[in-house]
């Protein structure tokens, strides 16, 4: 389901309400899962990157941050450590294999090994639907996001192996699941580390190295900046977010800190969406994929008109109508709607209809 919002009001006082959040604070952490571990994070010194190496640091864990420029490294090496966390920090970027050596090897040298990969760098050179991304855009989106996790994956190897066990997580997106329109390649790139975490979950699941995959929806960060430019682009966003507000950095982190503990130990290969209850694995693209006909359904009708677009517009051979599940004259409609159009599955948002009609 997606909701709307009804005036600017409601939509000031749903970011206030974001702003005001003060989720896993020091005096908020108890445990200390991580202690003993030592953990590495990619672009870790703002956003989702550095909430994620204060919250590991927090609980117990050694942490090794890095960027592609040194001020933005000392800045938060000195921040974590005003907030307590045993830190340490080096420029990297991701791209150069030297500085991937070396962020390695001063992880190393520093804390003595490596328990804990997160790949968290990304880029997004260009905005804009995926086949109009330009050559050198796409290539540069495909080294850094997906060609990079793999690499850093592969080279941090080694140093895991010698821990006898470890934690791999990669850093996607919700639009892997279901592309943004203005990130068209970026999302393309996402969708890749899924397919990354369960080839190298299969392969390592017997050394008891994890490997999972975070896909965030719409987090407060810089980096997401391009959904919320305007009012009226925050208010798209937010009507897309069941739970009317966009995450804050820390919520991910969280997710983290679980996926790489021992409270995680029999999860491996899996991608967990942490996104308000923002649509990701919809049921209808699916069914379609398999040659259905597909009858959508939803209380609102300009929700039914944009999922009957979006869904012809990849091709699907789809038809829709307004239906609330709990109104039986509603659902004797939305039937016979089924019926007309001969063989149909219906998708509603309110509840799944397992029902294949062939009249």
């Amino acid at each position: 389901m997606l909701r709307t919002f009804a005036g600017s009001a409601v939509l000031t006082q749903t970011i206030r309400m974001t702003m005001e959040r003060n989720l896993c604070s020091s005096s908020g952490i108890a445990a200390k899962r991580l202690t003993g571990k030592v953990a590495l994070v990619t672009a870790s010194t703002e956003g989702i990157g550095y909430a994620i190496a204060e919250r590991l640091g927090k609980e117990g864990a050694k942490v090794v941050v890095s960027s592609r420029k040194q001020q933005n490294v000392d800045r938060a090496v000195n921040d974590l450590q005003a907030a307590g966390v045993e830190v340490s920090g080096i420029k990297c970027h991701v791209a150069n294999a030297t500085d991937r050596k070396a962020l390695f090897e001063h992880a190393a040298q520093k804390f003595g090994g490596i328990d804990i990969l997160v790949s968290n760098a990304a880029v997004n050179p260009e905005v804009g639907g995926v086949l109009e991304c330009s050559e050198s855009a796409w290539d540069k989106i495909f080294e850094v996001n997906v060609k990079c996790s793999y690499l850093l994956a592969k080279e941090a190897l080694p140093f895991i192996r010698e821990r006898k066990s470890g934690s791999i997580v990669f850093i996607s997106s919700i639009a892997g699941f279901q592309p943004f329109q203005l990130l068209g390649a970026y999302s393309v790139s996402k969708t890749a580390l899924f397919g990354l975490t369960k080839a190298a979950s299969q392969e390592l699941a017997s050394e008891n190295i994890r490997v999972n995959c975070i896909a965030p929806g719409v987090v407060q960060t810089k980096f997401a900046g391009a959904l919320q430019e305007s009012d009226a682009a925050k208010e798209e966003t937010l009507s897309r977010i069941p739970m009317g507000r966009v995450a804050q950095p820390n919520e991910i982190a969280g997710v983290c800190a679980f996926l790489v503990s021992d409270d995680a130990s029999y999860i491996t290969g899996e991608t967990i969406v942490a996104s308000g209850g923002m649509a990701s694995r919809f049921i209808a693209d699916r069914l379609a994929i398999e040659g259905a006909k597909v009858v959508v359904s939803s209380r609102k009708q300009q929700n039914v008109d944009r999922a009957v677009k979006d869904l012809q517009a990849a091709g699907v051979e789809v038809s829709g109508i307004k239906c609330h599940v709990a109104n039986a004259t509603a659902r004797k409609a939305l039937f016979e709607h089924a019926a007309q159009k001969l063989c149909a599955f219906l998708v509603s948002d309110d509840a799944i209809v397992g029902f294949n009609y062939c009249f």
